[in-house]
C-alpha cells in the first residue's frame, strides 16, 4: 500500500490552526505561521488515515499465483492494463478501490502483510468508513496468531521481530538478509511522499509495488516453513 497526503490548502484555517499547535508545535515555534512546511515534516500526513489518502493498493492469491495492483485515478489519469509478468494494473477512485477490495476480501481466509497492524489495516478500515463502506470480513486485529479466529492475519513485520521482543526490521532489511533480490527501489512499509511518489512514472511506481509484494510472498514461505506455530499449520494449511 502507497498513501499521499491531502494538500496543506485543503485544509480550514481551523485545522491549521490545530496541526500547527499539535503536531508541528517545534517548527511553528521557530518560523512564521505562513511558511510552507518542509516536506519531510508534511510527510507525516501521509502515515495518518484522516490526512492521506490510498493512492496504491497491491493484492496478490498465493494460491493461484496471480497479482493486482490498484492504483488511484485521480492521480494520474489511465487506462487499466497488465505488466509482462502477468499482473493487473487498474485504474480506480478511492472509494471504487476501497470497494473492490472488500468484495474479494469475503473470498479469502487468511491475509498476508507487512506492518498491517499499525499502517494497511488501519486505513483499509477507517478510509472505508469515510466512504460508508463496510468490511464483508473482520480481518483479524489479534497480533498473535494463535489466538485469531478466521481469517487469519499473519503481519510478517510483527512475526520477524518476535512480536517487537527485538527492533523490527523493515522489507528492505529483510529482503537483502535472506537474499530475495528485488528492487524496492525506496518503496516503504508506510506512506511514501506525495512529492517523490509523483516523480515517478505510473509503470516504474507499480514495478516497485510488483516487486514489494513479491519480497512479502517470498518472506511469507520463510515464515511459514521455518517459524509458523503448528497451531496455525494444523489449521490452516
Amino acid at each position: 500500500m502507497e498513501t499521499s497526503p491531502f494538500t496543506w490548502d485543503s485544509w480550514s484555517p481551523e485545522l491549521k490552526t490545530y496541526f500547527k499547535k499539535r503536531w508541528f508545535a517545534d517548527f511553528f515555534k521557530d518560523n512564521n505561521d505562513d511558511i510552507d512546511l518542509p516536506t519531510e515534516l508534511y510527510d507525516r500526513f501521509a502515515y495518518f488515515p484522516f490526512t492521506s489518502k490510498i493512492i496504491y493498493l497491491s493484492l496478490y492469491d498465493l494460491e493461484r499465483n496471480l497479482g493486482a495492483v490498484y492504483f488511484l485515478s485521480e492521480a494520474e489519469q489511465a487506462d487499466d492494463f497488465t505488466t509482462e509478468t502477468g499482473f493487473v494494473c487498474k485504474s480506480r477512485r478511492e472509494k471504487e478501490l476501497l470497494e473492490d477490495f472488500w468484495e474479494g476480501a469475503k473470498n479469502y481466509d487468511l491475509f498476508v502483510t507487512f506492518n498491517g497492524h499499525k499502517y494497511t489495516l488501519p486505513f483499509l478500515y477507517l478510509r472505508s468508513t469515510v466512504y460508508g463502506i463496510k468490511p464483508t470480513v473482520s480481518i483479524a486485529r489479534q497480533r498473535f496468531i494463535t489466538k485469531q479466529n478466521l481469517p487469519y492475519h499473519v503481519d510478517l513485520m510483527d512475526e520477524f521481530s518476535f512480536h517487537g521482543a527485538i527492533a523490527r526490521p523493515s522489507l528492505v532489511l529483510l529482503n537483502e538478509i535472506y537474499g530475495l533480490g528485488y528492487d524496492l527501489g525506496g518503496v516503504r512499509e508506510r506512506g511514501l511522499g506525495a512529492e517523490r511518489a509523483s516523480t515517478r512514472s505510473l509503470r516504474t511506481q507499480t514495478a516497485l509495488h510488483i516487486n514489494h509484494l513479491l519480497a512479502i510472498k517470498d518472506l511469507f514461505k520463510i515464515w511459514k516453513l521455518n517459524l509458523a506455530p503448528p497451531s496455525f499449520i494444523n489449521n490452516y494449511l
